[in-house]
């Protein structure tokens, strides 16, 4: 991109006839147009691209976040299934203990 617009600086600084606008020039010139539309583009991708992760980012964030509920969730879960279960082996013992007096 340097290079390009250097040749185009030296081709317009030089004097009398030398000073051209002929094929060259016009190609050097639609080149250096070319190499800064796809930077633009190239720019805007890389912008594009940046807002993707950073959005990614947030949604690993809340994917993880969402795991750990569930994890805790499913271990209230299990405890309670627990506790019911102790329960029922209590009642049970109370209705022995019950049924001997």
């Amino acid at each position: 991109m340097t290079a390009l617009r250097r040749h185009v600086d030296f081709r317009n600084k030089r004097l009398g006839v030398d000073l051209c606008f002929d094929g060259p020039q016009m190609e050097l010139v639609q080149e250096v147009q070319i190499a800064m539309g796809v930077r633009e583009t190239l720019k805007k991708a890389l912008e594009k691209t940046d807002a993707q992760i950073r959005v990614l980012r947030k949604t690993i964030r809340t994917v993880n976040q969402d795991l750990y509920d569930k994890e805790t969730g499913m271990n209230l879960d299990q405890h309670a299934q627990e506790l019911h279960t102790h329960r029922s082996e209590v009642n049970q013992q109370v209705q022995l203990l019950l049924e001997e007096e």
